[in-house]
């Protein structure tokens, strides 16, 4: 379900600037290297032009965790790196000439196969891919491990500080529920010293090497 106008206006009116909306690969590719499906497409573009007549920026996230059909993106047996770039080809070329549109690259990926240099692979695959467009919007990318900063540094930084882009506008995308267990599913939450500590490893990461977040 996406976002009606009246949702969109919701949120301008209380001054925030950016609209993240998540949507479901097999829906927007109803095939392996498909077209884009036109409704599903024309579902998202009306939720990116109010938000973009409101000020506001868009970010699209391919909401997978890293898998199409059950198959996980960049390891044997499963969906190639060549599939995942199509899609963000074929994103790129719609929304490139809209300043105003993020690429989240791929929400929260993860699978029993997949290591931080497959998913580096994967994500540079469709930086690249995204770049040959003639796209020079923003990229968000995730790393593997379910994105989580608090264990960023010993499970990612070493393979994920290795990411490049030509236009050089990307950030790295990570998220933390502030349960005790960072699963998003318990009833207790972090004192605000604790939900703090949780970002602070990632957060002197990335300024130690100039990173943007």
């Amino acid at each position: 379900i996406y976002p009606r106008d009246s949702d969109v206006d919701y949120f301008a009116s209380k001054g925030m600037n950016v609209l993240r909306i998540p949507f479901n690969w097999e829906r927007m590719q109803r095939s392996v290297s498909g077209p884009l499906d036109p409704g599903e497409l024309a579902r998202l573009d009306a939720v990116v032009t109010r938000s973009t007549l409101k000020g506001m920026t868009t970010i699209i996230d391919v909401h997978n965790y890293g898998a199409y059909g059950g198959k996980t993106v960049g390891v044997s047996g499963g969906q190639t790196n060549a599939m995942f770039a199509d899609l963000w080809t074929k994103l790129a070329n719609h929304y490139k000439s809209n300043p105003k549109v993020i690429f989240g690259l791929m929400n929260e990926p993860v699978g029993s196969s997949m290591t931080a240099a497959s998913w580096l692979a994967s994500a540079q695959t469709a930086i690249n891919a995204i770049r040959a467009t003639g796209a020079t919007n923003h990229i968000l990318v995730p790393s593997t491990y379910w994105g989580h900063p608090i264990n960023f540094v010993q499970l990612n930084a070493s393979t994920m500080i290795n990411v490049t882009d030509p236009a050089n506008n990307y950030s790295y995308d990570v998220h933390q529920y502030l349960d005790s267990d960072g699963s998003g599913r318990g009833t207790d939450a972090l004192s605000p010293a604790d939900a703090v500590a949780t970002l602070s490893g990632f957060t002197a990461w990335a300024k130690a090497n100039n990173r943007k977040a």
